[in-house]
């Protein structure tokens, strides 16, 4: 067997302060960002407002919206379930969807019944 003349492990260290020294390093870099983004955060913050207690005058957030949109739903909903007059003076109404579907297939499209264009062009 052969003998070796060299230890089997290493004979040198980190040296302790060379891992303090980049630990400070490290440390020192990161107050540096801190500082560096808290600038940024107070040099781009707006400017407080003037009346910013004043209720302005038709600006209104809405109490209950759930409420809100379930009136309008209902609202709709009757609408396009009801008869009305859409424009009494031209005699035009509002009839359910059902119903204007069955007088479509009765009756077809109206503009089916128009006259064609002409062969040739405009």
């Amino acid at each position: 067997m052969t003998e070796r003349s060299q230890p089997a492990f290493e004979k040198r260290d980190v040296g302790a302060g060379r891992i303090l020294l980049f630990g400070a390093a490290v440390t020192a870099g990161l107050i540096v960002s801190f500082a560096f983004v808290g600038w940024i955060v107070h040099a781009f913050q707006p400017a407080p407002s003037r009346g910013r207690g004043e209720v302005r005058e038709g600006i209104r957030l809405q109490v209950d919206p759930a409420g809100e949109r379930r009136r309008l739903q209902e609202k709709a909903a009757a609408r396009l379930a009801g008869y009305g007059w859409t424009d009494a003076s031209a005699g035009r109404v509002h009839i359910p969807i059902e119903r204007a579907m069955d007088l479509l297939a009765e009756r077809g499209w109206p503009d089916e019944t128009a006259d064609k264009p002409k062969e040739g062009g405009p």
